[in-house]
């Protein structure tokens, strides 16, 4: 089985991003639930972004700066809550599509490996079974 990579379910969660927002504008012809799915959505791919910077930083490196976790890990948690909260404070969203835009890379992870699982099947079947 292929090496999952933080870049390729980076590169797809944005693809899920944009493709995503522009469908819900497309289906519900409404700023609201655009809004609403596309900044969660944002929210998240900037989250995962920077998990990534700080687990390539910090862990892989060698060198582990545990005071620099210590302090990098909680802000980044909450600076993420904080924007949650603003947007739920002042946005006027619509809380399923918000909830769904959440979800983005949960499933950016999943359509990753169901890609992966069917891939090497259409390549057998062009091969014609062989």
């Amino acid at each position: 089985m292929k090496e999952v990579t933080a870049n390729d379910i980076d590169r797809l969660n944005l693809g899920i991003l944009v493709l995503g927002s522009l469908g819900v504008l497309l289906v519900m012809k409404e700023f609201k639930f655009f809004f609403s799915f596309a900044v969660a959505s944002a929210i998240m791919a900037l989250n995962f972004r920077i998990l990534k910077k700080i687990i390539e930083g910090g862990l892989l490196s060698g060198t582990v700066a545990k005071k620099s976790l210590i302090i990098t890990l909680p802000l980044k948690f909450l600076a993420l809550a904080g924007a949650v909260v603003v947007v739920l404070k002042f946005g006027d969203i619509n809380v399923p599509f918000f909830l769904f835009g959440l979800s983005t890379v949960f499933l950016s992870v999943i359509v990753y490996h169901a890609y992966n699982l069917v891939h090497p099947v259409f390549k057998r079947r062009q091969n014609h079974g062989a």
